[in-house]
């Protein structure tokens, strides 16, 4: 995140001192970067090799736009933006209909195989994935359906379109779709970690394109991309859930009080992440609160309300 949003991007990394772990991990702001300063978390852990910084951006923009995006009707964001993937694969874009048919297969068999051989089937994915050690090609597949089992009965959520946010055009959100109790973890909802060298941070972000997934590790000194159908959650003040690890590069959610279906899966991004005590938030919470971008009601109608009040008790 090398350029702070201004209002909770679907695609940021949610990490805070709170919601994150259970010990107080430092968290700040820098000229926009979120900086996680101790090594006790899986970002500060060695992220594996095949866990490459390139690797996942292609990775992440191929399943995204093999799955996600003729699922919500519109281009998520992505990583490559010079030599994106919707360049190289936009012909292997699945039209909604055949998506729905592979979905409702992968729903009735639960075959996550058949429908990863579904969505890989067009010649010139096919060709990609050819060049691709049997490493990479294992890497690749498991990055697909992380984004597949979102579809399946087990996930518990899905990801919609969410315009609420000013700077997000065709932004996104993750609604529960079952009940939830309090400490449960989200198995399936799971970010990935790759740390990013000096030269592929320059080769890489682009500031304002694709910075909106990256942060800072203060003790490595090093950017991280943060990737994955995790990625899409919202920040709000009051969240719903944190973020837990599940190894050395990846973290899935766990679920901070009981929630049903329909409600948002959000995380708290940190204390002073949407400007100077978060004056700039655009989160529900700060809706209701009247905090952030949203201004206090006019003096008349805080009297009134308070007269309301004190006559109706």
């Amino acid at each position: 995140m090398s350029k702070i949003p201004q209002c909770p991007s679907p695609r940021v990394c949610q990490l805070s001192p709170v919601p994150w772990t259970e010990s107080k991990i430092p968290v700040l702001i820098y000229h926009g970067v979120l900086q996680v300063d101790q090594f006790v978390l899986m970002l500060e852990t060695c992220p594996s090799e095949e866990m490459a910084a390139r690797n996942l951006c292609d990775n992440d923009d191929i399943a995204t736009s093999l799955v996600l995006d003729p699922f919500l009707g519109f281009q998520t964001h992505k990583m490559n933006t010079r030599y994106f993937s919707y360049l190289r694969f936009r012909s292997v874009n699945i039209r909604k209909e055949v998506l729905r048919k592979i979905l409702e297969r992968l729903q009735a068999s639960g075959d996550l195989d058949d429908a990863f051989l579904a969505l890989t089937a067009h010649h010139t994915l096919h060709k990609h994935l050819l060049r691709k050690s049997k490493l990479q090609e294992k890497v690749f597949k498991e990055h697909v359906l992380r984004y597949l089992r979102i579809f399946t009965d087990a996930s518990g959520f899905e990801i919609r379109p969410c315009n609420r946010y000013s700077s997000e055009k065709n932004g996104a959100k993750v609604l529960v779709t079952r009940q939830w109790k309090k400490n449960e973890k989200m198995q399936f909802l799971v970010g990935c970690i790759a740390e990013m060298s000096p030269e592929e941070e320059s080769s890489i972000l682009r500031h304002g394109q694709n910075d909106f997934s990256v942060m800072y590790s203060t003790r490595k000194h090093c950017a991280q991309l943060w990737l994955g159908p995790a990625a899409f959650i919202n920040h709000d003040c009051r969240p719903s859930c944190k973020f837990v690890s599940t190894g050395r590069d990846s973290a899935c959610v766990q679920v901070l009080r009981d929630m049903g279906p329909g409600e948002e899966v959000t995380c708290y991004y940190g204390d002073g992440f949407f400007g100077e005590n978060n004056e700039n938030c655009e989160c529900y919470t700060c809706e209701r609160a009247k905090g952030g971008v949203f201004p206090p009601p006019p003096l008349e109608n805080q009297k009134f309300e308070k007269n309301y009040m004190e006559n109706t008790k």
